[in-house]
């Protein structure tokens, strides 16, 4: 006899360093039992992680397959029914789609299959991606994503996602918002917030041009000196613009930054940088070719540690962060602003202490995997008609599926 409740996540990568996003939706189900299919391999605690604890499948047998998919991001017919076969042996209720762009590659299953879906969106997929191949990428969403009939419901991260998603004709009807939430647990600690001569300040992300970190190197040479002998700039992470990042720095000719690398998510040394933090910052900003993000899983960890956070009116982070409650917001590429934000928080303990505490208790509550986790599991029940609401408190922080 079948279990009650299974869901299949389907994905591109297993799974990137930067996907625990996606990692913490799998581990963490409470009442459907997953298993995965992928179609590159990202070697890694993850990938070591998953496959060594849920059924997986990996169609792509030849080098024709692999080219296929890496030239045009499709199966091969052989490939697409192997996945098909796979999913129909775990007999799921319900298939889980992340990133719009990778739905690409699974649509045909889905039409196959007509199964209850849902597909996730992040960032990327739904800002930059539609402008690809000249507009084409909108195109393709359309057809594949959002008027596919294998397509239950569309989850955006946030209301501004959603708003992108209705600009790029996604039917409202099958919009959800949901944040996936983050899992706090790991990084909540208790702060004492002393009294420093000289604080750290921390970003944590990729070196990517929307994390903003020209930005924050531009507000901290705009901070007056005395102001700036008074913090130390840590940049953790590593990307594309290592390169980049470290020569506006020599540019600068600031002398408080230190850049450390890329570090393990939830690692010993991930929460020691946490621990060493006096103010964490993150000032996302639209990428030249309109990418956004989603919300920063990074601002969320800061936020349980009880850190102060600064960040920008950008995407979701405000529908995470209420600007002088459990944290401060610019507009993006405002330089002067952000400065301000900075000197504020490296010269006022109190303040520190204030919208740190005040965070801390909004990310432990509000945010966390876990209870989110439930929710999303709530959508899963809706969509499979199982029930006709959300309970109270999902439906207070998701607008619902019609």
């Amino acid at each position: 006899m079948k279990p009650m409740n299974k869901v299949v996540h389907l994905v591109r990568w297993l799974l990137p360093p930067t996907a625990s996003f996606i990692r913490n939706q799998i581990v963490y189900h409470e009442q459907f039992e997953p298993s995965v299919v992928y179609a590159q391999k990202k070697d890694g605690p993850f990938f070591q992680e998953i496959a060594g604890r849920f059924e997986t499948c990996y169609p792509l047998r030849s080098s024709w397959e692999r080219l296929l998919y890496e030239k045009a991001r499709k199966l091969a017919p052989r490939a697409k029914q192997e996945v098909v076969r796979f999913i129909r042996r775990q007999q799921p209720d319900i298939l889980h789609v992340h990133y719009g762009v990778d739905c690409l590659v699974y649509a045909d299953v889905l039409r196959e299959l007509r199964l209850p879906s849902c597909v996730s969106f992040y960032g990327y997929d739904c800002t930059s991606f539609p402008n690809r191949f000249y507009g084409y990428g909108k195109t393709l969403l359309q057809k594949q994503v959002f008027h596919n009939p294998g397509v239950q419901a569309v989850l955006a991260m946030s209301d501004d996602m959603k708003q992108d998603l209705l600009g790029l004709g996604c039917p409202e009807e099958k919009i959800i918002v949901h944040y996936y939430g983050t899992e706090t647990a790991p990084f909540t600690m208790q702060r004492s917030f002393p009294d420093k001569t000289k604080v750290d300040m921390l970003i944590i992300s990729s070196l990517q041009e929307r994390k903003g970190h020209g930005f924050i190197i531009d507000a901290l040479a705009a901070l007056p000196a005395y102001v700036r002998d008074k913090v130390h700039l840590h940049i953790v992470g590593d990307g594309y613009l290592r390169s980049t990042v470290e020569e506006k720095i020599r540019q600068s000719g600031l002398k408080n930054i230190t850049m450390h690398g890329a570090v393990q998510y939830g690692s010993k040394q991930h929460l020691e940088y946490f621990k060493m933090a006096d103010i964490f910052i993150h000032p996302s900003v639209t990428h030249t070719d309109g990418e956004k993000e989603g919300i920063p899983g990074a601002v969320i960890e800061a936020m349980a540690a009880g850190l102060p956070v600064i960040s920008t009116y950008h995407a979701g982070i405000p529908h995470v962060m209420e600007d002088g409650r459990t944290g401060l917001l610019v507009k993006e590429y405002d330089v002067k602003a952000l400065s301000v934000a900075m000197e504020k928080l490296i010269l006022q303990r109190e303040l520190r202490k204030s919208l740190g505490t005040a965070a801390q208790e909004e990310a432990v509550n509000r945010l966390d995997l876990v209870e989110k986790e439930r929710e999303l599991e709530e959508i899963y029940e809706l969509l499979l008609g199982r029930r006709t609401e959300l309970s109270s408190a999902t439906a207070a922080s998701t607008t619902t599926w019609a």
